[in-house]
């Protein structure tokens, strides 16, 4: 065998091979091509070369196969000839491009000279970003295969987008009266530049600092629409159809470069793409309640408040949105490093129980820091909801901070050396399902422990798993819009915007039973997944899957049952029909899954149709308010645990009343009325429902403390944390009266009082005198 580096196949003799699209993944591909010295040339795959002489001429003709759809082959003939690169085992073919179909190479940062696009030097500080990128003040990112070499441009803060220190870009657009707030941009950027990124000796020598340097882009105002589509189609236009639009600053996208007066559409996005995140924040997600969606481990976002009380969402829910959903472009999942959600040892705004502060008022707008286990070990990552040991407690965590769990919703501190996890002193160990978390029928958090099901909750820190460049996952292709948009959508958009560049994703073989299947998008010939093939997808991967374990194991347990559903599976993709596939898989999963080995649980364990089903989207406003009754709820057991002479009808009538309140999305309201319970605690202030002592401080005491916390938490909702518009001060239990009265009495009237207070001793003085 003859190895080559490049080679050009010129032959008279007629080149014909077919391309087959791979079921799992929908990518199209050929077995690599090898050649011999001799004549005649052979291959061993699908691809035939036919007496290959070098130095002729070639006629070459593809034929596709389009296993997904079951449309026609296509064929055709090829123009120019085809190049081939030795991809280090024979040829690799995949240079050559049909739009949408072929994986176009991205850059790699190397100094390789052979490399495609160029050598742009290694990325020392691992950010994604190139060292010869990276002009400390500035960024020039240039691929040789894109417009003659030239560069995308960005100028940075000073000091800033150096090589050996960490940046992150984000540019953010926004539908108009959804503008984030300035306050917003600063925490987010203050959040990303504090996270904890060590600095360490590069392998090229180089030092490299520790930190991140954060760059927010808030760019363009767009029209306003009342929902959007993630991630959009032609006809239906979205998500990645305002992207092809909007993306760049308008300054960006006005430049005249080499002649070309749209070059930033034509050749600039392509290359910004390597280093800035798009955050686009809209009113509403069609058919979804979420407050957000991102890639996995991507560059794309979108925020949607709109379902929000305030419809464009408070400080806390932008910045805490925000926040989430770039942790899942960052590789980040719900419960840090997997799926599982709302775990009380994973403290980070990535879990549904704090990427807002409904549940835990003081929460950090943070990724994890640290892992936490149990108390008495050290070393300890997890907690395992089968053994819950009081004496074993709750680890320490770089700092002390609230948590809490379920199913009884329970508030405790990290660092804590015992902790009575039932809230039983006659038991010393108990089993309890911590992650779950659910008001009646309303489920925020279901428990699920992932697809093995296990009682271990794994702590992640978060901020050591992170990862900075997207180019592994195949997300960075943007889906482009092909052909011309509907006028309809109220949005002026320009036709044509088709990328080449937009590909199936490579990892869906391990993806597509992950819940982040939702945020993954996978193009063909311009457009996004339809449900259809998202479920053709699903069904084929479980049944060919299925079919290799039964051959692997013939006494695997239900192998009849197995069987016949790979069988029926099987006739019903022949019948193009993907969604019942689906379901036979589901109710199949429903009626014996639990019951089968690990493995075969998880492979049939897959989701439904992106888009079909809530649970596999992001946090929505039905979960807030969940949240926010269930803290009312929590307040109410309290009262009647430490409250033994209080009038619990009164109590449960105002309570009720908040709780219709949240519902009816007036948060203002609920305030109101939770002030109103807070002033009968005190038999000096209130309408004296609970009679509580005044020698009885600690029950008062844990009653204000209590109210005051969930007070915190709705203030924060409607932008005021303090209360300070409703014209009562939330305290700390203990605090004196005349701390009180200073800290609430205008500055004025005070000195008047000590003038007059001094005017009449002095008067008083002068009388006895």
């Amino acid at each position: 065998m003859t190895p080559f580096s490049s080679i050009r196949v010129e032959t008279t003799t007629p080149l014909v091979f077919t391309m087959t699209q791979d079921a799992s993944t929908g990518m199209w591909y050929t077995p690599i091509i090898t050649f011999s010295d001799s004549t005649p040339c052979t291959s061993d795959g699908i691809l035939k070369i036919l007496c290959v002489n070098l130095g002729n001429t070639v006629n070459v003709s593809i034929i596709f196969k389009d296993l997904i759809s079951g449309g026609p082959d296509i064929s055709g003939p090829v123009s120019p000839p085809i190049s081939v690169t030795d991809g280090g085992e024979g040829i690799d073919i995949s240079t050559y491009t049909r739009p949408a179909l072929f994986h176009s190479q991205l850059i790699a940062c190397s100094t390789n000279p052979k490399v495609p696009g160029g050598p742009q030097g290694i990325d020392s500080d691992k950010d994604g970003l190139c060292d010869n990128w990276e002009k400390n003040g500035s960024i020039e990112i240039k691929d040789s295969r894109i417009s003659q070499g030239i560069p995308y441009t960005f100028t940075c803060e000073p000091e800033t987008c150096k090589s050996n220190k960490k940046d992150l870009f984000v540019e953010i657009d926004y539908m108009r009266g959804h503008k984030p707030s300035q306050i917003v941009i600063n925490h987010i950027r203050d959040a990303l530049a504090s996270g904890p990124m060590p600095g360490f000796l590069a392998q090229n020598g180089v030092t490299v600092e520790s930190g991140i340097d954060v760059h927010i882009v808030l760019d363009d105002a767009i029209p306003h629409k009342t929902c959007t589509l993630w991630p959009g189609e032609d006809l239906t236009p979205g998500f990645d159809q305002i992207k092809s639009n909007f993306y760049g600053t308008s300054d960006e996208r006005g430049q005249t470069i080499s002649g070309d007066t749209d070059w930033f559409h034509n050749n600039g996005w392509k290359l910004k793409r390597y280093a800035f995140h798009y955050v686009l924040v809209v009113d509403e997600r069609c058919g979804s309640g979420s407050s957000g969606i991102a890639e996995s481990w991507g560059n794309d976002v979108m925020i949607s408040l709109g379902s929000s009380e305030s419809k464009i969402g408070s400080i806390d829910q932008q910045e805490g949105t925000i926040l989430h959903e770039l942790g899942h472009n960052l590789d980040l999942n719900h419960g840090g490093g997997d799926e599982v959600n709302c775990k009380p040892n994973q403290l980070s705004v990535m879990s549904y129980s704090r990427q807002f502060s409904d549940m835990v008022s003081d929460r950090k707008l943070d990724f994890s820091r640290a892992k936490v286990g149990i108390y008495d070990d050290p070393l300890s990552t997890s907690l395992d909801e089968s053994n819950l040991i009081d004496d074993n407690g709750l680890g320490s965590y770089v700092t002390v901070e609230t948590t809490m769990y379920g199913p009884s919703i329970t508030y405790a501190n990290t660092g804590s050396n015992a902790l009575d996890w039932d809230d039983n002193p006659s038991t010393s160990t108990s089993a309890m399902d911590l992650n779950r978390i659910v008001w009646e029928d309303e489920v925020v958090c279901d428990g699920s422990n992932g697809p093995s099901q296990t009682s271990q909750l794994n702590s992640y820190n978060e901020w050591s798993i992170v990862k900075f460049d997207a180019r592994g996952s195949g997300n960075i292709y943007d889906g482009r819009p092909l052909g011309s948009i509907a006028s309809s959508t109220g949005i002026s958009l320009p036709g044509s915007q088709h990328s080449s560049d937009c590909i199936a994703l490579n990892s869906i073989p391990e993806k597509i039973k992950s819940t982040a299947q939702t945020h993954y998008r996978i193009c063909s010939a311009g457009r996004s997944i339809t449900t259809d093939e998202f479920n053709w997808l699903n069904a084929r991967y479980v049944a060919d899957n299925l079919d290799a374990m039964i051959v692997k194991n013939p006494n695997i347990l239900f192998i009849d049952k197995i069987i016949t559903l790979v069988n029926d599976t099987n006739s019903l993709l022949q019948e193009n029909n993907a969604n019942s596939a689906v379901s036979k898989i589901i109710n199949f999963n429903k009626e014996y899954g639990n019951k089968m080995d690990s493995d075969i649980y998880q492979l049939v364990n897959i989701p439904p149709a992106m888009g079909q089903n809530e649970e596999y989207h992001e946090l929505t406003f039905e979960n807030v308010n969940s949240m926010r009754k269930i803290r009312i709820d929590t307040l109410e057991k309290l009262i009647f645990d430490y409250s033994k002479d209080a009038d619990m009808n009164q109590y449960s009538i105002k309570f009720q009343s908040i709780t219709d309140s949240i519902d009816e999305g007036d948060m203002n309201s609920a305030i109101k009325k939770l002030l109103e319970i807070r002033d009968t605690y005190d038999d000096n202030t209130g309408d004296n429902w609970i009679l509580v002592a005044d020698e009885d401080v600690k029950t008062r005491d844990l009653l204000i403390q209590a109210t005051d916390d969930i007070l915190r938490s709705f203030g924060k909702a409607v932008n005021d944390p303090d209360l300070k518009s409703f014209k009562a001060p939330i305290v700390e239990p203990g605090t004196s009266w005349w701390k009180l009265l200073l800290q609430n009495t205008p500055v004025a009237l005070i000195i008047t009082a000590i003038l007059a207070i001094g005017f009449a001793i002095r008067k008083y003085e002068l009388l006895q005198a």
